[in-house]
């Protein structure tokens, strides 16, 4: 039970705390517990998947318009959370404690070994914050230790700090504001010679410009992070990065390459039992084993799945429903494939993920395309669109445009597919993918015959 107790403290983040506010109480609508514990909607559902999956918590969802949807404890949630009772007294009383422990030296003039003490217990709130999910307490105590440190002049200490803000600013969608704070902190890093650092802020950095669609500059961020972590002798930080490298391989059709590289970080990361970066590890190869052997495609996605289910990963969960699916589409099994995606598209509006919005309405309209209901195929492509347009989304919008157009050939319409092919390959052709850009100018030459 105490490792129980561990692992829900460890993550998704507020699980132990949506479990202890449940304790005595009867059925609670979600919406409340949300309120009542300031929480995110992807923060909520992370924990709530976690929880039903340990067999602790059940939810039923109330028709009406509308719908309403309550969570409460199972009897053996209820006997857990007794259980782990004392835990969260202690986790309060060590938070307690370290915010009384600050208030008392902010109410005196302090000695240089206060000031460092006042910066490892705040450096300790923003650690202990962030992994809880609380970002506005998390950015708060950074940019203390950020004004504190930078009148010390403690460079490793500001240098993370910026990198809690840097995370912070991403996970809220502010990206320039995200890589001006990881830019600093890997020139304040680099002056220290602190490796591992510079491997994490350069590895955010890549993560901004691979969600930007900057696929060249992600590339060299995740070689010099891999550079870096390696200097440090930090084989995780080094395993993920060339994870991200090998993710960027297959964006430019080198596929081969790609999954040699994925497949080297697995080793490392399965050696290290790092259980939570392999579910994303194993959708990558299985992302990229798509383009080479299916069979060998679906054996990864179905680790990743399995994997993601083990440690609660709602998110990763869905994007592995959806990458099954798509290989069942590949097989010519639309009605299979339509079934993972209900789950999937549940998934990607509970935790309101765009990315994973267009994966979903991509493969469900190559679904119902194979299953020859266009009018449906034509629906799921233009909302795949129109949420790429609105977000920037450069590969999906180029995947579902693709897609799309073989329902205008299917149609006979080849005036509309041309236009939707000639609109995706500028996409394709400016992130340098020239696998995409060849199929879709062969594509192209069939219509014109």
């Amino acid at each position: 039970m105490v490792k129980t107790g561990l692992d829900l403290l460890r993550g998704p983040p507020r699980t132990f705390d949506i479990l202890m506010y449940l304790l005595g109480k009867n059925e609670e609508e979600v919406g409340s517990v949300m309120s009542n514990l300031n929480l995110a909607t992807y923060t909520f559902y992370s924990a709530v998947e976690r929880l039903k999956l340990l067999g602790f918590l059940y939810d039923r969802r109330e028709k009406g318009f509308p719908p309403h949807t309550y969570v409460a404890l199972t009897n053996k949630g209820k006997e857990a959370a007794k259980l782990l009772h004392p835990m969260a007294e202690l986790v309060g009383s060590t938070l307690e404690g370290l915010k009384l422990e600050l208030a008392d030296l902010d109410g005196m003039e302090r000695t240089e070994d206060q000031n460092k003490r006042i910066i490892e217990i705040l450096g300790d709130l923003q650690e202990i914050t962030f992994t809880m999910g609380e970002l506005s307490e998390a950015e708060g105590y950074a940019k203390r230790v950020a004004d504190i440190a930078s009148a010390l002049g403690d460079n490793k200490s500001l240098s993370m700090s910026l990198r809690t803000l840097g995370k912070v600013h991403y996970g809220r969608g502010r990206f320039e504001e995200s890589e001006s704070e990881f830019s600093e902190s890997i020139r304040l890093s680099s002056k220290i010679d602190d490796m591992e650092g510079v491997a994490e802020a350069r590895y955010v950095l890549g993560a901004i410009r691979e969600d930007a669609g900057e696929y060249d500059e992600a590339m060299d961020l995740y070689q010099k992070a891999g550079e870096a972590s390696k200097s440090a002798g930090n084989e995780s930080l080094e395993a993920r990065a060339d994870l991200g490298y090998g993710r960027m391989l297959g964006k430019k059709g080198r596929f081969e390459d790609s999954l040699k590289k994925m497949k080297e970080s697995i080793q490392i990361l399965e050696k290290l039992e790092d259980y939570d970066e392999l579910p994303r590890a194993y959708g990558n190869a299985g992302a990229t084993a798509f383009y080479i052997d299916l069979d060998e495609s679906l054996r990864w996605h179905e680790k990743s799945m399995e994997m993601a289910n083990r440690n609660g990963d709602l998110r990763m969960l869905g994007y592995s429903l959806c990458n099954i699916s798509g290989i069942l589409n590949k097989k010519g099994e639309p009605k299979k494939a339509l079934a993972y995606l209900g789950e999937a598209s549940e998934i990607s509006e509970k935790l309101d993920e765009k990315r994973m919005m267009c994966s979903v309405n991509i493969q469900m309209g190559w679904a119902h395309r194979l299953a020859k209901g266009l009018n449906d195929s034509d629906r799921c492509f233009e909302l795949a669109v129109q949420v790429a347009e609105k977000y920037d989304l450069a590969y999906e919008l180029g995947d579902a445009l693709l897609n799309w157009a073989y329902v205008d050939v299917e149609r006979g319409h080849k005036r509309e597919a041309r236009t939707k092919l000639k609109r995706a390959l500028e996409v394709f052709d400016d992130l340098g993918n020239q696998t995409r850009v060849n199929k879709i100018k062969k594509t192209l030459r069939s219509l014109s015959q």
